[in-house]
């Protein structure tokens, strides 16, 4: 696959120079985060020759074979110089035992910037927390927004309204697309499927403790059912329990939480739009990304398309906004309350489509309910000519999210 520059994240990378900063990419795996690696370690041999560059993947086995943290600090510090361009690149740190202490030993060195990918969330931002409290900065590394996706098709003739029914069903982890894009359907159908027994071996069964693997997948599958659906711990243990499935709520919450920190899925809470306060119940649960969704459930992609799309909205508002919440507003309920970058609300109601006049008013009334001046925008796969009503934005879905990345 041609490489996708990225540029919000290279630019991120770029905005912390100081190399008492320890910069961290955390995300699911196969998601990209050793390309960027890649790529950023040639941006700064390209802008400095003389740089020392020591790149380390924990999966490879020509970078590692078991050494201790003890041994691959010596080997990473043979390979610096006494000026203070030393760049150190750690990719799937988490696979090192006792990582967080060879990090903190090259840190305390003069003159090393550190760089650090992990595929598991609570694993680093816990353990590298309590160690490095205020010297890490994070972010998180997601599949590729449409703009991205846009940018991995072969043709330069594409229907962009049918590309994102493409990117909506299948998602965008970008080496999934890289089979697809390259052989076939089903090729990259099974290795969809192989990034996530990767991910649930590897990440889950052999670092949590799952008492029964087979009620983890029933949780795991029974959010992936529910996308965008209102639910609880409570409430899934109950649903589960009518087909005689009886799993403790206490442990769906540990289940989810475990999920969540693998990014698999991510559970967004509810925030009281007159009260400006967050909920505790029912928040809503995401899938990072939807191809999951066909491994596990083999739907069609014409199943739940509503909440597909909203699935969508979801990620691409959580790339390129500081925070997303679910809305409460009286009775009603607004898809999402986001704050930009800038720290503005925008508010945001999703539909497939509002043609219907009373889909069109059931979709506007939580967003007239709220009585502020910041915006609000009305979001559809509908092509007509951005509408307004009463302040009330209505905007293609395609053509915002090509407009806002």
């Amino acid at each position: 696959m041609k490489l996708i520059p990225r540029v919000d994240y290279m630019d991120w990378l770029d905005s912390y120079p100081q190399p008492d900063l320890i910069k961290v990419l955390v995300g699911q795996r196969r998601i990209g985060k050793s390309t960027l690696l890649n790529m950023y370690a040639k941006k700064i041999t390209e802008k400095n020759p003389n740089a020392s560059v020591v790149e380390l993947n924990f999966e490879n086995p020509y970078d590692f074979r078991g050494e201790s943290w003890q041994e691959i600090f010596d080997k990473i510090m043979e390979k610096t110089t006494s000026n203070s361009d030393n760049y150190v690149f750690l990719d799937e740190v988490q696979i090192l035992p006792e990582f967080e202490r060879l990090i903190n030993g090259l840190r305390v060195q003069d003159g090393i910037n550190i760089y650090v990918t992990g595929s598991n969330s609570k694993l680093l931002s816990s353990e590298l927390a309590t160690l490095l409290t205020g010297r890490q900065v994070s972010l998180e590394v997601q599949p590729f927004d449409f703009s991205e996706y846009l940018q991995t098709q072969n043709s330069s003739n594409i229907d962009k309204y049918e590309s994102f029914r493409n990117f909506m069903y299948f998602g965008s982890i970008p080496a999934y697309l890289d089979i697809k894009n390259s052989s076939s359907d089903i090729a990259a159908l099974k290795m969809a499927s192989n990034i996530l027994e990767t991910i649930i071996e590897k990440d889950i069964f052999e670092r949590y403790e799952v008492y029964t693997k087979a009620d983890f997948y029933k949780i795991f599958d029974f959010v992936l059912d529910n996308i965008g659906s209102p639910l609880s711990s409570r409430n899934i243990s109950g649903a589960l329990a009518t087909n005689k499935i009886n799993i403790d709520p206490k442990t769906v919450t540990r289940y989810l939480d475990i999920l969540e920190s693998a990014f698999l899925i991510k559970k967004v809470n509810r925030f009281d739009v007159k009260g400006k306060e967050i909920l505790k119940t029912f928040g809503k649960y995401y899938v990072n990304d939807p191809i999951f969704r066909q491994v596990r459930l083999g739907k069609t992609p014409l199943d739940d398309s509503g909440h597909l799309l909203e699935n969508a909205v979801y990620q691409h508002l959580k790339r390129h906004y500081k925070d997303v919440k679910i809305g409460k507003v009286g009775d009603n309920e607004v898809d999402f309350v986001a704050r930009t970058n800038e720290d503005y609300i925008e508010y945001f109601q999703v539909a497939l489509t509002t043609e219907n006049k009373e889909t069109l008013l059931r979709e506007l009334k939580p967003l007239k309910n709220i009585r502020d001046n910041n915006l609000k925008y009305l979001l559809t796969l509908d092509r007509d000519n951005n509408p307004v009503y009463d302040g009330i934005r209505k905007l293609n879905v395609v053509d915002w999210m090509l407009s806002r990345h």
